[in-house]
Protein backbone atom coordinates (compact mmCIF):
# COMPACT_ATOMS: atom_id res chain seq x y z
CA UNK A 1 0.00 0.00 0.00
CA UNK A 2 1.48 3.25 -0.78
CA UNK A 3 1.65 5.79 1.35
CA UNK A 4 0.69 9.67 1.16
CA UNK A 5 3.89 11.52 2.36
CA UNK A 6 3.52 15.47 3.58
CA UNK A 7 6.11 17.70 3.48
CA UNK A 8 6.75 17.76 7.28
CA UNK A 9 7.99 14.80 9.25
CA UNK A 10 7.01 15.58 12.68
CA UNK A 11 4.66 18.26 12.51
CA UNK A 12 0.71 17.75 12.16
CA UNK A 13 0.96 17.30 8.90
CA UNK A 14 2.70 14.71 9.05
CA UNK A 15 -0.28 12.16 9.81
CA UNK A 16 0.21 9.82 6.80
CA UNK A 17 -2.95 8.58 5.47
CA UNK A 18 -3.41 5.49 2.83
CA UNK A 19 -3.95 6.50 -0.72
CA UNK A 20 -7.07 5.24 -1.34
CA UNK A 21 -8.85 5.71 1.38
CA UNK A 22 -10.75 8.31 0.90
CA UNK A 23 -11.26 7.87 -2.75
CA UNK A 24 -12.79 4.54 -1.00
CA UNK A 25 -15.34 6.08 1.23
CA UNK A 26 -16.61 8.29 -1.54
CA UNK A 27 -17.13 5.16 -3.71
CA UNK A 28 -18.94 3.51 -0.96
CA UNK A 29 -20.90 7.07 -0.15
CA UNK A 30 -22.02 6.76 -3.95
CA UNK A 31 -22.57 3.09 -3.70
CA UNK A 32 -24.51 3.49 -0.69
CA UNK A 33 -26.68 6.68 -2.39
CA UNK A 34 -26.94 4.19 -5.72
CA UNK A 35 -28.54 1.38 -3.41
CA UNK A 36 -31.03 3.90 -1.12
CA UNK A 37 -32.24 5.53 -4.47
CA UNK A 38 -33.13 1.80 -5.33
CA UNK A 39 -30.63 1.73 -8.33
CA UNK A 40 -31.06 -2.23 -9.30
CA UNK A 41 -27.40 -2.15 -11.39
CA UNK A 42 -25.86 -0.74 -8.23
CA UNK A 43 -27.37 -3.77 -5.77
CA UNK A 44 -26.68 -6.23 -8.60
CA UNK A 45 -23.39 -5.01 -8.39
CA UNK A 46 -22.70 -5.43 -5.00
CA UNK A 47 -24.57 -9.05 -4.92
CA UNK A 48 -22.22 -10.14 -7.61
CA UNK A 49 -19.00 -8.70 -5.69
CA UNK A 50 -19.92 -9.84 -1.94
CA UNK A 51 -22.47 -13.21 -2.52
CA UNK A 52 -18.90 -15.33 -2.94
CA UNK A 53 -17.71 -14.26 0.51
CA UNK A 54 -20.57 -14.13 2.20
CA UNK A 55 -21.61 -17.86 1.07
CA UNK A 56 -18.10 -18.96 2.56
CA UNK A 57 -18.56 -17.21 5.92
CA UNK A 58 -21.93 -18.53 5.76
CA UNK A 59 -20.77 -21.83 5.88
CA UNK A 60 -18.51 -21.21 8.79
CA UNK A 61 -21.89 -21.27 10.68
CA UNK A 62 -24.54 -23.63 9.35
CA UNK A 63 -24.14 -27.33 8.35
CA UNK A 64 -25.05 -27.35 4.37
CA UNK A 65 -24.31 -25.10 1.68
CA UNK A 66 -28.00 -25.00 0.85
CA UNK A 67 -28.14 -23.51 4.62
CA UNK A 68 -25.41 -20.77 3.67
CA UNK A 69 -27.51 -20.01 0.50
CA UNK A 70 -30.62 -19.26 2.26
CA UNK A 71 -28.62 -17.12 5.47
CA UNK A 72 -26.95 -14.90 2.14
CA UNK A 73 -30.59 -14.26 1.04
CA UNK A 74 -32.04 -13.53 4.05
CA UNK A 75 -28.87 -11.41 4.72
CA UNK A 76 -29.96 -9.42 1.59
CA UNK A 77 -33.49 -8.77 2.48
CA UNK A 78 -32.51 -7.66 5.92
CA UNK A 79 -29.81 -5.25 4.24
CA UNK A 80 -32.26 -4.21 1.91
CA UNK A 81 -35.28 -3.08 4.37
CA UNK A 82 -32.49 -2.33 7.01
CA UNK A 83 -30.56 0.54 4.51
CA UNK A 84 -32.21 3.76 5.45
CA UNK A 85 -31.32 2.76 9.18
CA UNK A 86 -27.50 1.95 8.29
CA UNK A 87 -25.99 5.38 10.25
CA UNK A 88 -22.27 5.08 8.22
CA UNK A 89 -20.39 4.52 11.85
CA UNK A 90 -18.57 1.33 9.90
CA UNK A 91 -18.06 0.46 6.45
CA UNK A 92 -21.52 -0.84 4.52
CA UNK A 93 -19.06 -3.86 3.96
CA UNK A 94 -18.79 -4.37 7.59
CA UNK A 95 -22.44 -3.87 8.21
CA UNK A 96 -23.53 -6.35 5.82
CA UNK A 97 -20.92 -9.10 7.18
CA UNK A 98 -22.28 -8.32 10.38
CA UNK A 99 -25.52 -8.47 9.41
CA UNK A 100 -25.08 -11.93 7.97
CA UNK A 101 -23.35 -13.65 10.41
CA UNK A 102 -26.17 -12.36 13.21
CA UNK A 103 -28.54 -14.35 10.61
CA UNK A 104 -26.55 -17.20 10.08
CA UNK A 105 -26.27 -17.28 14.27
CA UNK A 106 -30.05 -17.24 14.24
CA UNK A 107 -30.35 -19.67 11.25
CA UNK A 108 -27.99 -22.06 13.65
CA UNK A 109 -29.98 -22.08 16.73
CA UNK A 110 -33.14 -22.60 15.06
CA UNK A 111 -31.65 -25.95 12.46
CA UNK A 112 -30.98 -26.83 16.19
CA UNK A 113 -33.95 -27.03 17.62
CA UNK A 114 -35.49 -28.99 14.96
CA UNK A 115 -35.68 -32.51 15.50
CA UNK A 116 -35.23 -34.41 12.19
CA UNK A 117 -38.18 -37.34 11.72
CA UNK A 118 -37.27 -40.36 10.63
Amino acid sequence: MRVASFPHAFGPESVQEPVGVVERAAVEHEQLAALRSGDPNAFARLLAAWSPAMLRVARSFVRTSEAAEDVVQETWLAVVVGLDRFEGRSSLRTWVFAILANQARTYAVRAARVIPSA
